[in-house]
């Protein structure tokens, strides 16, 4: 009987050691392109599944060498999420991409690549595992990014498992590169503002949507956000005008208790266009009505 249970044991063993090796490594596999119409997105599996690089009829607008996606802080400089490890890791669980109405297969798209299509939609499931701070936490996330002819969808849905102390929070950050010179915002509360990346930090308000213009590629983008996201707290939606980039940031929240089995959700459209330095503003309007 004890040589049964032994050996019963070590198929056991083998058996869940099979088992782990069977499930693929998410985070380390190439990159993959997603093309739509003129908007093209890199992934990058080591950053979480983020984009590194968003190109608009070829053209790169962003900083590649800066993060997208989620990122907690839990003070200073402890980030978790997307490429920030000072705080823990965002371990990605499942992938699912969809083309034109048809799922790729997961080996398919480990194998990294380029995919087209008129609607693509990329959904990420996560958990935001904390380390090197008190108390440690475990924060699951789904993250779902949508291209649909040019247009581009973003939209966060995080659920904590439990009573979460977040002092800060980015839902969403657009690394925009320092060609672009102008940004124009309308406020949550209907004003129109303006600015000229001539300050370290720009906007700091609640938007309905806000919007940059780079004269280098003669390319204007606009960022309109759900309603659930004009509000925010801390510098709300800012511009950081840095060296090496204009950083769109929505800060949703600050120092909060993110309450156990509540989704918390913030979605985002960006629209974009081309268009000479003196109509662009105008352009923009267009593109926010006809939205």
């Amino acid at each position: 009987m004890k040589k049964y249970f032994c050996l019963c044991c070590l198929m056991l063993i083998a058996g869940l050691h099979r088992a782990c090796l069977a499930q693929p490594d998410l985070m380390n596999s190439s990159e993959v392109t997603l093309h739509s119409g003129d908007l093209s997105l890199r992934f990058v599996p080591s950053r979480a599944w983020t984009f590194d690089e968003l190109r608009y009829v070829g053209n790169l607008l962003n900083n590649p060498t800066s993060l997208s996606g989620l990122v907690l802080n839990f003070g200073g400089p402890l980030f978790l999420g997307s490429g920030h490890h000072e705080a823990g890791e965002e371990k990605v669980l499942s992938l699912q991409l969809v083309v034109d109405g048809k799922e790729i297969d997961q080996v398919q798209l480990l194998k990294g690549g380029e995919f087209n299509g008129k609607s693509i939609e990329l959904i990420k499931t996560s958990n935001l595992v904390s380390a090197n701070v008190e108390p440690t936490s475990i924060t699951p996330l789904k993250s779902v990014i949508r291209l649909n002819d040019g247009v581009l969808e973003c939209e966060q849905f995080l659920t904590p498992d439990h009573d979460t102390a977040i002092p800060r929070l980015y839902a969403f950050m657009f690394s925009w590169t320092t060609d672009t010179t102008e940004w124009m915002a309308k406020t949550a509360a209907g004003e129109l503002r303006e600015g000229g990346f001539t300050k370290p930090a720009e906007l700091m308000a609640d938007v309905q949507w806000t919007s940059i213009y780079n004269p280098k590629f003669k390319t204007a983008a606009v960022t309109i956000f759900d309603k659930d996201s004009w509000m925010g707290a801390g510098v709300h939606h800012y511009y950081w005008n840095a060296k090496r980039y204009h950083k769109e940031y929505y800060q949703p929240v600050k120092d909060v208790i993110l309450k156990k089995g509540t989704t918390y959700h913030w979605g985002v459209k960006v629209l974009f266009t081309t268009a000479e330095q003196d109509q662009w503003k105008q352009k923009i309007m267009a593109l926010v009505k006809s939205s």
